[in-house]
């Protein structure tokens, strides 16, 4: 019997062994094979950055040509456009890479739409993000999509801007993955245009929230009218908007709103109001206490923890209310100051 096992296990060793070469081998060229192709890649991609900074046109015109029929040269013209400054980089950009570029917007596969449509927004003319919106707008793949909103995001013109509105409008990808693309200040001049267009009513919620992300102030005017007159998702988001914008001036709209018929405005007005800061706020929110709405009431309580001490006194004063819903989000909050005092000593 012994001899038999040492019959069988030698010749498996010997077999296992070979195996165990033959993958190291294998693994072994492959990772030569890897290496160089990937310094292939860095050669080409070092070529192409400097023919974009010199404007060495017959580079850009082999480029072109050879991105035709080669995926690789499609993937490193997008990398280095992606990385080379847009003052040198559309000026020395020959047209027939734009159009190689255009052309590829319209290719059976949607990698190649992808790409297309990024290499024409980073090189192309404002004439040519016409291709880009086609995408936007009408492409089957939903990943091409987004890579179009993406790249004219990125570009951050007015007219980037206007094709992201309009892909908006046309629901060419969900509202919140646009509102992220124009969240930008280059954005809200188009936003502002856009809202005054009967078209936008079912857009109206989108572009106000993506004002309120902008940053930019000199949109306030334009959101505070939503707090009176928009419907109840629009006086959401604008009072929302107001405080992420961080106006002052928005302080009365705010405190308006905290009458309002909604209870969910009603708790973003509330929040608001905390995140600006202002002690002309306390007496409406000491009041907002006592409001029906759970959520009003928890909102205010926090606050009113933001407005320093004027703040907590209005919460000390609401212990010793005879709402006992206000004792509770005042008590609550107050003790989640105090926890958050103890965790910052410690």
């Amino acid at each position: 019997m012994d001899r038999y096992m040492l019959g069988v296990a030698i010749p498996l060793t010997v077999v296992s062994i070979a195996l165990l070469c033959l993958l190291s081998v294998a693994l072994v060229i492959a990772r030569i094979r890897r290496d160089r192709r990937e310094a292939r890649q860095a050669r080409r991609r070092e070529i192409l950055s400097r023919a974009f900074i010199t404007g060495d046109e017959a580079v850009l015109r082999d480029a072109a040509r050879v991105a035709v029929g080669h995926r690789e040269t499609r993937i490193d013209l997008v990398d280095v456009a992606r990385r080379t400054p847009a003052a040198v980089l559309r000026p020395h950009a020959p047209r027939a890479l734009v159009d190689v570029a255009i052309a590829d917007t319209t290719h059976r596969h949607a990698e190649h739409r992808a790409l297309g449509a990024e290499l024409v927004v980073l090189i192309g003319r404002d004439d040519d993000l016409t291709h880009v919106a086609r995408v936007l707008h009408e492409d089957p793949d939903r990943q091409a999509r987004r890579v179009a909103a993406r790249a004219l995001s990125r570009r951050g013109d007015d007219t980037s801007a206007r094709h992201l509105v309009d892909g908006l409008m046309r629901a060419s990808l969900p509202g919140d993955r646009l509102v992220e693309q124009l969240s930008y200040p280059f954005a809200v001049p188009a936003m502002i245009e856009a809202l005054t267009r009967p078209e936008s009513v079912d857009s109206r919620g989108d572009l106000i929230a993506a004002l309120g992300l902008s940053g930019e102030q000199s949109a306030m005017f334009v959101v505070a009218r939503f707090v009176r007159d928009g419907d109840d998702d629009e006086r959401l988001r604008a009072c929302r908007a107001l405080g992420r914008l961080g106006c002052a001036q928005a302080v009365p709209l705010l405190l308006f709103a905290m009458g309002d018929p909604s209870h969910t405005v009603r708790a973003m007005a509330a929040r608001s109001l905390g995140e600006l800061g202002d002690r002309r706020a306390a007496p409406v929110l000491e009041v907002s206490l006592r409001d029906t709405d759970w959520w009003v009431r928890a909102n205010a309580a926090s606050a009113l923890s933001q407005l320093g001490p004027t703040g907590v006194a209005g919460l000390r004063r609401a212990l010793d209310s005879g709402d006992r819903f206000a004792r509770d989000r005042a008590a609550e909050a107050l003790a989640l100051m105090d926890a958050a005092r103890h965790i910052q000593v410690a």
